[in-house]
Parts: structure tokens; sequence; C-alpha cells
């Protein structure tokens, strides 16, 4: 007779991200927002990111400080995913498909 596996789906751990542009910025329930919606998704949100600029950054949505910030834990929180809180540009994509180094 043939071995049985169990099969489990992966668990969706991600990483929200957001800029806040002013001090009166609804980032953080926006982000509360996303998270709500992913957990619908059957996704667990393990980190939120808010960074605050005058600007979103054009080239990388977020500054280069922070994108390390992000990879760093993304490896940490063995997440497998991020979201950004706002559609990005094509040149801002290009940065998110970031290799990230496994435990």
């Amino acid at each position: 007779m043939g071995e049985l596996f169990e099969i489990k789906e992966k668990e969706e751990r991600l990483i929200l991200v957001g800029v806040a542009v002013n001090d009166g910025d609804d980032t953080a329930e926006s982000l509360d927002e996303l998270e709500e919606l992913a957990k619908t998704a059957g996704a667990v949100t393990v980190a939120k990111i808010i960074q605050n600029r005058e600007s979103v950054h054009p080239g990388t949505y977020i500054g280069k400080g922070k994108i390390e910030e992000v990879r760093e834990l993304f490896t940490e929180l063995d997440a497998t995913g991020v979201i950004c809180d706002d559609e990005l540009s094509p040149a801002q994509l290009k940065i998110w498909k970031m290799p990230c180094k496994r435990k």
C-alpha cells in the first residue's frame, strides 16, 4: 500500500507598507483596512511599515533605507509577500521584485 502524505497550504505571511505624506494622513487606518482584506483572503499580517515622507519616492515608493528594513523583516519574519498601500509604477514594481535570503 502507498504512503500517505499530509498536504498543507502554506500560510501567506504579509508585510504591509504605506507612505504618509502629511501629518493628517490616514495611512495607519488604510493599512488596518488592508490588513482586514488580507485576513479575509486567508493571509496573516506579520508587520506594518509606514514611512513619513514629503512625497512618495518616484523610483522606489519608499526610501532605500526603508527598503532594506523591509528586506530584513521579510527574512526575519518568514514573510511570503509585501503589499503596498498605493498602486506602484512599473519602475517602483521593479525594485519590489527583491530577492530575499531565507533562513
